[in-house]
């Protein structure tokens, strides 16, 4: 029996067949041995890297003033630009933030540095806490002078302060209304309520455990308190003292007043404050100004029995390095 070859025109088909199959198979089959590419959506990672950071905006973060007058202890505000890393949660860099410490010179930090942040958590309106036990430790308070009350009372108004640091700066996002403090005493990362006098708290309740605690705004250095601080500093001659709170560039001429020049305004004339009231404060939509309202009486002249009584007189207070501070030019209108 003869073997019948192939016709030229069919050869021709089955190459051009093979061909367009190959190509196809091959593709095929490189797509499924070689590592599949990760399907990414813009803006997100499906893996993100455990340091990278993310930039939430700016902050509000409060620390202790640091020229408080009378032992008084109070919070000013500082606005910083704070990181977030990406397993962490916002109000966590917040604590860490606030742990370590102030960038202005007017404020000062009130935590322990050696503190650590294990976590913020949510549940409904309560943020809880969780910091190592260096948080409960007394701040700049050094064992020579533990046995000084003086120094034991001002130790414990900072980690009071500390405390509403954490609490004023987590509620300033107007999220949760309360904060819980959790320590984790035995270092095993088990968060514990602690009586409140080991966070400086005192009065018939401080053995009992510290409860969600609520923004304390009379702690905060506002405009008004700022005034009346300033005052007080007055009244008292602490002149010195009293120059901290005024102003850069606030002389009616835009210039720095000097401390000389405060002290004329005042002794010079012989002129003291003898009663004042503080009667409201507006801040300007900008944040930057602020005016409170104020009623004073000034007696001129020792022993001259001249006193001028000033009503609803404004006072112009500016906000210096995220520090109110009083305008001169408004101190120049209550004295002259």
């Amino acid at each position: 029996m003869t073997r019948k070859e192939p016709a030229p025109k069919t050869v021709i088909y089955y190459l051009q067949i093979i061909g367009i199959c190959l190509p196809v198979i091959l593709l095929v089959f490189l797509s499924l041995s070689s590592p599949r590419a990760e399907r990414k959506v813009p803006g997100y990672d499906i893996n993100p890297v455990v340091d990278a950071k993310i930039d939430p905006g700016t902050v509000t973060l409060y620390f202790r003033y640091a020229y408080s007058p009378f032992g008084e202890p109070l919070l000013c505000g500082e606005e910083q630009q704070i990181e977030v890393a990406a397993n962490e949660t916002h109000e966590t860099a917040i604590v860490k933030a606030l742990v370590m410490g102030p960038k202005g010179a007017d404020a000062r930090s009130v935590i322990n540095p050696e503190t650590r942040v294990y976590s913020v958590t949510r549940n409904k309106d309560c943020y809880f806490v969780l910091l190592s036990r260096e948080f409960m430790e007394p701040y700049g308070l050094t064992k020579d002078r533990q046995s000084d009350p003086e120094t034991v009372e001002e130790a414990r108004a900072n980690q009071r302060l500390a405390v509403y640091s954490v609490v004023n700066s987590l509620t300033e996002l107007g999220i949760c209304s309360r904060v819980q403090i959790l320590i984790d005493a035995d270092g095993r990362g088990n968060g514990q309520r602690v009586p409140r006098r080991e966070l400086g708290f005192t009065g018939g309740n401080a053995d009992q455990p510290i409860e969600p605690l609520g923004r304390d705004g009379s702690l905060i250095r506002t405009p008004a308190r700022s005034l009346e601080e300033l005052i007080k500093l007055i009244m008292n001659g602490d002149l010195s003292s009293a120059y901290k709170g005024v102003a850069e560039n606030s002389d009616e001429n835009g210039e720095t007043p000097s401390q000389d020049e405060l002290a004329a305004l005042i002794s010079g004339k012989k002129s003291t404050i003898s009663t004042y009231g503080i009667l409201n404060e507006t801040v300007a939509p900008n944040g930057r100004t602020a005016v409170v309202t104020i009623n004073v009486s000034v007696k001129y002249g020792a022993g001259t029995g001249m006193e001028l009584r000033r009503t609803l007189l404004p006072v112009k207070m500016i906000r210096e390095n995220e520090v109110w501070k009083v305008a001169y030019m408004s101190l120049q209108n209550i004295f002259e």
